[in-house]
């Protein structure tokens, strides 16, 4: 089929998209159980903020379901009042306003007063008995303040207002973590500095005793740039920092400051001893990023039921 005019398209996407929200309809109104919501604030990357909002039920089969209910743009101050009215509208636009049951969020305390505001135009609902805690954010405090101690509100605060070079400082600051975080984003910058840390990839696997130049061709890694205090992304950035570690001094020792350069690397060179941090914490890391992966997990599969996610489970999280 052949587009017969240039919104053609449009309209064919806003028709699937309206016959699939039906769809969607019939499977809440028809679902065993009640709709539970879990809801968290996005920011895409042309800094544009979106509230996702999910929702859990046991459907007319007894399958359990989670579905992408809805994804509106937050225009405004993020009140909660905002907030409240975003999702209340994406509940009439289902139909499901008599039909929810309770909302899983984050801790911050915000949600707290978040709850209160859609109890207002929904007063069945109990504020604070049908509000529900992420125990992956939990986890995630739990460990942020083991990365960054008691100064985390302070670094997070102090990197909200700095320069460029002012960020690269209090990385430092930090300590292996920051370096490594300093390097990942100076190289991801620049597409030269990408492929020259390639080539050192390349240079490595030559001085490998396993290297094989006749063999399949060798798989290459990039660094991986955390989500600054994202502990999980903190984790991911090591573990492969440790799986480049040879690549990582090579590239030091290679290193050179340019007056064109925004920052001098050198000062992120990692000693034996940062490295040996480095080990320290993906260690301490991986049981924590285990038990969230676990956690994140849905038990509609047959066998599984009552697992990866269950409130029992999240129970029993709490003495891990």
């Amino acid at each position: 089929m052949l587009a017969q005019s240039p919104t053609s398209i449009s309209s064919w996407v806003k028709d699937t998209f309206e016959s699939r929200r039906e769809v969607v309809k019939s499977l809440l109104h028809n679902a065993k159980s009640k709709i539970n919501i879990s809801t968290d604030i996005w920011s895409s990357t042309n800094k544009r903020s979106y509230a996702a909002i999910c929702a859990h039920f046991v459907d007319q089969v007894g399958k359990l379901r989670v579905l992408l209910i809805g994804l509106p743009r937050i225009l405004g101050e993020h009140t909660d009042a905002n907030i409240a009215y975003c999702l209340v509208k994406v509940f009439r636009i289902y139909q499901i306003e008599d039909l929810i049951g309770s909302f899983i969020a984050d801790n911050a305390t915000n949600n707290d007063t978040l709850l209160q505001a859609i109890a207002r135009d929904l007063p069945y609902l109990d504020g604070n008995k049908d509000r529900l805690r992420c125990v992956g954010h939990i986890i995630n405090l739990v460990v942020k303040a083991l990365l960054f101690g008691k100064g985390l509100s302070k670094l997070e605060k102090d990197l909200l207002g700095a320069d460029d070079k002012e960020t690269f400082l209090r990385w430092r600051r930090v300590g292996p973590i920051g370096k490594i975080h300093n390097l990942c984003v100076w190289v991801n910058r620049s597409d030269q500095r990408r492929q020259k840390f390639l080539a050192g990839q390349i240079d490595s696997a030559e001085l490998d005793e396993d290297f094989d130049e006749d063999g399949d061709p060798e798989f290459y890694y990039q660094l991986l740039v955390d989500g600054g205090v994202r502990w999980n992304s903190v984790y991911y950035m090591i573990k492969r920092a440790l799986r480049l570690r040879t690549v990582i001094d090579l590239f030091f020792l290679r290193y050179r400051y340019n007056k064109n350069d925004e920052e001098d690397m050198s000062k992120d060179a990692l000693s034996n001893d940062d490295w040996h941090q480095l080990e320290l914490f993906y260690a301490l890391l991986k049981p924590f990023k285990d038990l969230t992966k676990h956690m994140e997990g849905n038990a509609n599969k047959g066998g599984r039921e009552g697992s990866h996610g269950a409130l029992w489970e999240t129970l029993k999280t709490m003495d891990f």
